[in-house]
């Protein structure tokens, strides 16, 4: 089989929904990116079919099955971005296990446990000064393989997942990495060509 080659440019993020352009069309957009970044980073993703579900995907990163809504947002006020945390009502642990926001502009993403902020309606985002209480979950991709229970609660120690290529806001390895790796072993038929997710 030849490898699929998922090109990430800027016409595949716009920055924000165009006048006329569909919100939905825009937040389907960070859906796509989500799955070609969690595909490249080796992690097993399904959609459910239709959007009856309050989450949008299903990853297994190799501790089970966890259910994911993809968040998206362009819009800054006083620097901070804000995403809303809810469907109908405010998201439970028994509707989605993790909530990740795509901060479009900053080319950024958190990895939310739904613990960490239910039950708020919205949550805000400084990924430019890099204070905030959301800020540990920058780019915090090791949540999903990590299997010590409730491991967002505290600072790591050491780095949750060093098999990952990337590298989260508080790990005690080295910054938050969000570069283009090579093409990994566990992940074959993905190969990024262009720009960073």
């Amino acid at each position: 089989m030849e490898n699929l080659e998922l090109a990430t440019t800027s016409a595949a993020a716009p920055l924000a929904p165009n006048k006329g352009q569909d919100c939905k069309r825009f937040g389907e957009t960070s859906e796509a990116i989500f799955l070609g970044k969690a595909c490249e980073l080796g992690f097993h993703v399904s959609k459910p079919w239709g959007d009856s579900d309050p989450y949008d995907f299903v990853v297994n990163a190799g501790r089970g099955f966890q259910r994911v809504q993809i968040k998206s947002t362009s819009s800054c006020t006083q620097h901070r971005y804000m995403v809303h945390t809810h469907g109908e009502s405010a998201y439970t642990k028994d509707e989605i296990d993790f909530l990740v926001a795509h901060i479009v502009p900053a080319k950024t993403w958190y990895i939310l446990p739904v613990e960490s902020f239910a039950p708020r309606c919205a949550v805000s985002f400084n990924p430019h000064g890099g204070r905030g209480a959301f800020e540990r979950f920058r780019e915090a991709w090791c949540l999903f393989t990590s299997t010590a229970r409730n491991a967002w609660k505290r600072i790591p120690r050491i780095c949750r997942s060093r098999e990952l290529p990337i590298r989260c806001a508080v790990c005690p390895e080295g910054r938050c990495n969000t570069a283009p790796q090579e093409q990994s072993e566990a992940s074959p038929l993905i190969r990024i060509t262009e720009g960073p997710l």
